[in-house]
């Protein structure tokens, strides 16, 4: 209760069926026009929709609801709908287009071996790595510069190795 009149949340509650209130409540209801008003108000709304509910036949009611339910077209799922999917589909492919787009291309370049202990040697000391190696291994045609009517089986299998390895 405040100062001048009882909280709405208590009047809420007084006006509840079997909540009586206490004894200051009841020497302000009889001194105060306006929280007895709110009372009121508050015990009328709350049995403005007892006859209509009490009314009610829930047999009748349950019988009505199936009625309509059974009138009623059943509803198809949305990926049901050929339309839908055809749109779903365009955005997929949309999607995929432009995550292609924005990935960095790569290169179908067949790995070469890397010899990271030639990494700290002058041009000097490559020439002299160079020099050692047969003039046979550079003599042999790489399968990346060779035609691709040129290619043997054998050298197509070891592209698409080393395809698979990137």
């Amino acid at each position: 209760m405040t100062d001048d009149h009882i909280e709405a949340d208590r009047l809420v509650e007084l006006a509840a069926n079997g909540v009586l209130p206490t004894a200051a409540e009841d020497g302000h209801l009889a001194a105060c026009a306006d929280c007895r008003l709110e009372r009121q108000l508050l015990s009328s709304a709350r049995r403005l929709g007892t006859d209509a509910v009490l009314a009610l036949d829930p047999a009748v009611v349950a019988a009505r609801v199936r009625e309509r339910l059974a009138g009623a077209p059943a509803p198809v799922a949305a990926w049901h709908r050929p339309k839908r999917w055809l749109t779903m589909l365009a955005a997929a492919a949309v999607l995929l287009f432009v995550v292609r787009l924005s990935l960095p291309e790569r290169h179908a370049v067949p790995a070469a071996t890397v010899l990271n202990e030639l990494d700290g040697l002058s041009s000097e000391e490559l020439e002299v790595v160079l020099a050692t190696i047969p003039a046979t291994a550079l003599s042999v045609p790489r399968i990346d510069e060779m035609p691709l009517s040129e290619l043997t089986a054998d050298d197509l299998e070891r592209v698409l190795r080393s395809m698979e390895d990137l």
